[in-house]
């Protein structure tokens, strides 16, 4: 790096408080000046100076998705350093990386900075001490791990970036078909309606969690329809098992089995056991588009297993969007800014309980609805999001295994409060 020195990569508005940082970060650097409104001023080789126009605010995915870079030029400067990763590396040009990153807001100068072997981008978004992640502390401040990145930092673990501050799950890539979540529902219902209050939790695990056994317990307090002389209370036991890993750049799995008994417990509950699980995979192919595919095995007496099936897409062109198109759990989200966003969900509600009449007849009882919901979540400093949903119930009814008789109620709605970790 004879004619190329770390510093003389570093744009005028930051230089001084890098602390030693790569080439490549450093012109990074330059774009998130100009997201301050302050142009980034980068020396070429022939001695000229690139100034960047400032940009508009980028998603996560444009600061850090998975590109990778290699100048095509042996005698370019190289930055492999210890902190990269080198392998698996796919050869793109430089051209095509300014235009990935904002070719709608400044031309590519005629001599770009070359970079060469330069390691993956991984997500900004993560856990602190997770590799390959950086995390974001109060309001702008960008804090490297003590454990190795992937992206050419000195060794300096405690030295932070300071840049702007962005909407948090917009690049994030599907990687969670369920995590754990815990909520309150209030279903009104009287008369020839039916209706409950439910506290629930969910048996699997946290987002960001590999694997783990996870138990889970449910209330429903019921109130009507006068119809059917059902039980006052339902309740919900579940031990299970989840595992997600990704495999590579491209594939990542999240498999789940459990085992629960389903009842009122005034008698056996033997007929309200139940294994519910699911197998889900995803295709990470671009940085902005998952491919979702599985099976969801519900094991209820109306439904018994639902395909999986879908698309996540975060456009960059609307870095606040998110369109989670998986069926059977689609979900559009909107951020109002890093830390609060509204959302738009479908779900699939009800479940399959054993229970005994007064007459001390015993059946199973299934019911079953579908919820249009929409909802305002707010993200917490440990990673938790609390949520209040209000939502469309529709296609409402009760249905049981030995008795012919079931019952249509009438659509109503549904408020939740909900807690996702």
């Amino acid at each position: 790096m004879s004619e190329y020195s770390k510093k003389s990569f570093i744009p005028s508005c930051i230089q001084g408080r890098t602390g030693g940082l790569s080439p490549f970060f450093s012109f990074i650097l330059g774009s998130a000046c100009a997201l301050g409104q302050q142009p980034a001023i980068v020396p070429l080789q022939d001695g000229s100076q690139f100034t960047s126009p400032p940009l508009a605010s980028p998603s996560y995915s444009q600061l850090g998705g998975p590109e990778w870079i290699e100048s095509a030029n042996d005698d370019s400067p190289s930055v492999n350093n210890s902190g990269v990763n080198p392998s698996g590396v796919n050869s793109t040009n430089a051209l095509d990386y300014a235009q990935y990153y904002g070719a709608e807001t400044f031309e590519a100068p005629t001599e770009w900075p070359r970079i060469k072997s330069l390691g993956k981008l991984v997500s900004i978004e993560g856990k602190a001490g997770d590799p390959g992640s950086l995390r974001e502390f109060g309001d702008t401040a960008m804090s490297r791990s003590n454990t190795a990145t992937g992206l050419p930092f000195d060794s300096d673990s405690t030295s932070e970036l300071q840049l702007p501050k962005l909407s948090y799950f917009s690049s994030e890539p599907y990687l969670n078909y369920r995590s754990d979540e815990e909520s309150i529902s209030y279903l009104p219902g009287d008369g020839d309606n039916f209706g409950w209050l439910s506290f629930e939790s969910s048996p699997y695990v946290r987002r960001g969690y590999h694997s783990g056994f996870t138990t889970a317990f449910n209330m429903h307090l019921l109130s009507g329809p006068n119809a059917f002389p059902l039980p006052p209370r339902l309740y919900d036991f579940s031990l299970g098992y989840q595992r997600r890993k990704r495999l590579g750049d491209i594939l990542s799995y999240d498999v789940a089995a459990s085992v629960g008994v389903f009842s009122d417990f005034e008698d056996s509950a033997r007929d309200g056991v139940r294994f519910p699980g699911h197998a889900v995979g995803m295709l990470h192919l671009k940085p902005e588009l998952d491919w979702v595919f599985g099976v969801d095995y519900v094991s209820r007496d109306d439904i018994k297993l639902l395909p999986v099936a879908g698309v996540s897409w975060r456009p960059q062109a609307m870095p606040d969007m998110r369109f989670d198109l998986v069926f059977p759990r689609p979900r559009i989200d909107y951020a109002i800014d890093n830390q609060s966003k509204l959302y738009m969900a479908g779900r699939l509600g009800g479940g399959t309980w054993d229970i005994e009449f007064p007459n001390n007849d015993n059946d199973v009882m299934t019911y079953r609805d579908l919820q249009l919901l929409f909802g305002y979540e707010n993200r917490g400093d440990e990673g938790n999001s609390t949520a209040v949903e209000l939502g469309y119930v529709f296609d409402r009814r009760v249905q049981f295994r030995t008795l012919s008789e079931s019952a249509e109620f009438d659509n109503a709605f549904v408020l939740r409060i909900v807690t996702r970790k």
